[in-house]
């Protein structure tokens, strides 16, 4: 296979920029990601990559749901700062608040654009990411707004 040609092509699927929570209170844990799918209609149904190595696999399995928060255009900080997993504490991840989300108590970022709150019901666990498929229990939006996706950035994820 020609590797170079892998890596590029990887890269050229079009990728939005999420920050992904999981947890409540001070031992909510959150990271962006940028794997993230509709996978069905009914039941609404997302699908996310994560890291199988990493804490946020172990807790989103644990808890058994998470948030996906949508960040805007206008608000790269926000993913900067979960590209290190930042510290919970009295409803915030640093700068930014988090609110419980009414079905599953996840934590939903106040400075998102919107969020999808997700219930896990599957997890396909193969290669370097797991697969988490999470059903839609709740929907928030908060403000209008373009979101973020990495062509807007100069991040490369993939390949």
């Amino acid at each position: 296979m020609n590797e170079d040609a892998k890596k590029t092509l990887l890269r050229f699927i079009p990728h939005g920029l999420y920050v992904i929570t999981t947890g409540a209170g001070d031992s909510a844990h959150g990271f962006t990601a940028t794997w993230m799918t509709q996978a069905s209609f009914k039941p609404p149904l997302v699908a996310i990559g994560v890291r199988r190595d990493s804490h946020a696999f172990t807790t989103i399995a644990a808890n058994g749901s998470f948030i996906v928060n949508f960040v805007g255009k206008n608000d790269r900080a926000i993913c900067e700062k979960f590209f290190q997993p930042p510290k919970s504490e009295n409803q915030h991840f640093g700068n930014y608040a988090f609110s419980p989300a009414p079905v599953t108590g996840g934590p939903a970022l106040t400075d998102a654009l919107a969020w999808l709150e997700c219930k896990v019901t599957d997890i396909v666990d193969r290669g370097d990411h797991a697969v988490v498929v999470g059903e839609v229990v709740g929907a928030n939006i908060i403000k209008a707004g373009d979101p973020l996706v990495l062509a807007d950035t100069p991040w490369k994820y993939g390949g």
